[in-house]
């Protein structure tokens, strides 16, 4: 896998406060799947970016290779909390 081209903090983040990825296992939108989607904050509210990618949920290399491809661009995972979506896995920050 590779989401260098198109996955950046950077990206993320442009023209707003925060950004961050959410790491999803199972959404109602892509059942069977881990979905990572990037987002930003700006005012308050949370607002999704463009990015996303996806793949199924039985690939545990592929979690592997998203965290530390997240982790190798200096985010740092947040993990869960006890009010999240249970479909949320974890956020990066």
């Amino acid at each position: 896998m590779s989401y260098e081209s198109t996955f950046t903090p950077a990206g993320a983040m442009a023209g707003r406060r925060l950004g961050g990825f959410t790491i999803y296992r199972n959404p109602s939108d892509r059942p069977g799947m881990y979905v990572l989607r990037g987002w930003g904050a700006v005012d308050g509210k949370v607002v999704p970016n463009e990015h996303s990618v996806e793949w199924p949920d039985t690939d545990e290399a592929g979690l592997a290779y998203v965290r530390n491809f997240l982790r190798g661009k200096g985010l740092t995972c947040l993990g869960r909390s006890k009010f999240d979506d249970p479909v949320i896995l974890e956020t990066w920050l």
